[in-house]
């Protein structure tokens, strides 16, 4: 069936589908089984046909700033991941300190733009998990973050690869700095630029290592694509200036045809009374 036979079968559908259902709930279902079967299958292809005309590579990012005043809620990363959460820098690097166990590894090692990575102290934030591989779980730990080893340079930083599924995801990057101005950018592929936020975040002062949160929401064309996101100094405003990576989490987000079509079949399940 091609997906204008959906469109001009949707109607249709949608007509008939309130007033079964109410039939349903009122106990006075006359259509055989195969008429429901007709009625569910064609409202899930109409929802099926507007998601797949909609499907393409989309980014939204969202950003909050922690600061003493208005500080960020402290993170629980295995309440926000499903898919896979890293955590800050091991003592010798340039590895991840900790990862979720069993996760799929959606989640690259970050590249560093000059050099490699170096352990610096983190921003105040304090991040719980209970499902890592090593600690297995910690309740509020501040983590040291992971920044490029040329310090006080211009274009240093990081990058980090996500893998995409083709259906709606959501990323949480935890980011922060020191005496630096910092850059983020996101990719959509390796050179689509979807989001970038130029020099938006100053760090010194009362500022310094203030945590950064990006909420990145976002939908790869296909299945394997790459979303990548890159964050550097754009300007220096002291010695030692940096920027540095916290934490990432990565959730796969219900789509909403499989959400549409549960509640559905839910109500069709519903007890008939008598007629």
């Amino acid at each position: 069936m091609t997906r204008k036979t959906i469109h001009s079968l949707a109607p249709s559908a949608l007509a008939i589908a309130p007033n079964a259902l109410q039939t349903v709930k009122q106990g006075r279902l006359k259509m055989n089984q195969r008429t429901m079967f007709c009625v569910v299958a064609l409202l899930g292809l109409f929802t099926v046909g507007l998601i797949s005309d909609a499907a393409s590579a989309a980014v939204m990012i969202q950003r909050q700033r922690g600061l003493i005043a208005d500080p960020l809620p402290e993170p629980n990363l295995t309440d926000m991941a499903n898919q896979d959460w890293v955590l800050g820098i091991s003592g010798s690097g340039p590895a991840y300190g900790n990862r979720m166990a069993g996760g799929d590894g959606s989640i690259s090692q970050p590249t560093f733009l000059k050099r490699i990575a170096r352990s610096v102290g983190g921003s105040s934030l304090k991040f719980s998990y209970d499902d890592g591989i090593s600690p297995i779980s910690s309740s509020g730990a501040t983590v040291n973050g992971m920044a490029d080893d040329l310090l006080s340079t211009v274009g240093s930083g990081f990058e980090v690869n996500i893998e995409g599924l083709g259906s709606p995801q959501t990323a949480y990057i935890w980011v922060s700095g020191f005496n630096a101005d910092g850059q983020f950018t996101a990719f959509l592929g390796p050179d689509t630029v979807v989001f970038d936020e130029s020099a938006s975040l100053s760090y010194g002062g009362s500022t310094s290592k203030a945590p950064v949160l990006y909420t990145v929401s976002f939908t790869t064309a296909n299945p394997g694509d790459i979303l990548k996101i890159r964050y550097e100094v754009k300007s220096i405003n002291g010695s030692n200036a940096h920027v540095l990576l916290s934490a990432i989490a990565l959730s796969a987000i219900p789509e909403p045809a499989s959400l549409a079509l549960l509640g559905l079949g839910g109500l069709l399940m519903l007890p008939r009374r008598g007629r």
